[in-house]
């Protein structure tokens, strides 16, 4: 019903101009010959209609995207056919005519000037209302973009000055957590070599956190070192996890040509890890990472927990989401599956 009412408003400016035009055009035309029909006008009225959104789609769909070239081979198709059924309509078969809408006329000889003139004023006057309809709608489009562009800055640089204060106070935190973990480290390392190999990995994942919250940390990283630091945490959680825990990963294509913002594939994971049952070897948590020429996709699936699982507000897939908004605009889909079992994350972006 929402689509429906969206549609009659789209459409009702539509509809109010071809009205008001068909009351002009039968007022202009009844001056001239008394005799005109309201039937004429109804009929000639839809073919006005088409030539205009004719045009109007070719202009849009082609020439909007810089195919100029086969935009100019529809519209000399669009005119080539339109030509011939004028032409029928007015020399009709037989050698019979129709002659301004009133005669039959037969045996009428072709005339350049009139054809001329007919193919004007049926199709020449709606095809230059299309050209301008399609120069302001262009430009329309260009100021909404500009608008729509400059709600994302500003947005961005509330999200910095809300997050800058909460990141210097958090600062003290990891940098001091850091130190305490690269000690441990040289310290563990003589006797205890799988310990130092965790906090190794605690405190390189520790540093990879801290730069990717820092304000002025870059704003993407390379695929590849992402999925680097999701192994690197899921090591971390193998190891100190009270239960087997079971992953598997499917990694196709080059991930070394694309970027991602940091922790992204990271924040899908954990999620995963908190809501997920990963502990059967035949259910695992499943991570298929694909790359194309100019696109590549994230889908994490996994099995969720029985009973009551741990509660969820979903905060995080939301500045997850937004953080892809900031980053690749319209250029990515985020979509999540839940069923009564598993549920799933897909993350599709085009480049």
């Amino acid at each position: 019903m929402k689509k429906l009412l969206l549609l009659a408003e789209k459409l009702r400016p539509h509809i109010t101009f071809w009205v008001i035009y068909g009351l002009y055009f039968y007022g202009m035309n009844v001056l001239e010959n008394p005799r005109i029909s309201w039937l004429t006008v109804i009929v000639t009225i839809p073919v006005f209609a088409v030539v205009f959104y004719s045009v109007l789609g070719i202009l849009v769909k082609y020439f909007l995207h810089g195919k100029h070239w086969r935009g100019a081979t529809y519209l000399i198709l669009f005119y080539g056919l339109s030509g011939l059924l004028i032409y029928y309509v007015l020399y009709g078969m037989n050698n019979t005519a129709l002659y301004y809408g009133n005669y039959l006329v037969p045996d009428r000889n072709f005339n350049w000037r009139e054809f001329v003139q007919s193919v004007l004023v049926m199709m020449g006057n709606f095809s230059i209302l299309a050209l301008l309809y399609f120069q302001y709608r262009r430009k329309l489009y260009a100021a909404e973009q500009k608008t729509t562009e400059m709600e994302k800055r500003l947005e961005a640089e509330k999200l910095k000055s809300r997050y800058e204060y909460t990141s210097l106070a958090a600062q003290v935190s990891p940098h001091i957590m850091a130190t305490i973990f690269d000690d441990w480290k040289k310290k563990a390392n003589p006797d205890q070599p799988e310990l130092a190999a965790i906090v190794e990995d605690t405190y390189q994942l520790m540093l990879f956190y801290m730069k990717a919250s820092d304000m002025d940390g870059p704003e993407t990283i390379l695929l590849q070192e992402e999925i680097q630091q999701v192994k690197r945490f899921l090591k971390i959680q193998h190891t100190s996890s009270h239960e087997q825990l079971h992953f598997s990963w499917n990694i196709t294509g080059n991930v070394f040509r694309f970027v991602v913002p940091p922790t992204t594939l990271l924040s899908l994971v954990k999620n995963a890890l908190k809501h997920g049952d990963l502990s059967d070897p035949d259910k695992p948590l499943q991570i298929d990472i694909s790359t194309g020429a100019d696109a590549f996709s994230l889908t994490i699936s996994n099995r969720l927990r029985k009973g009551k699982s741990t509660a969820s507000h979903g905060t995080g897939l939301k500045n997850l989401e937004r953080r892809l908004d900031l980053i690749f605009g319209d250029c990515y889909s985020f979509n999540t599956t839940r069923t009564d079992n598993e549920f799933i994350a897909h993350l599709h972006v085009t480049i």
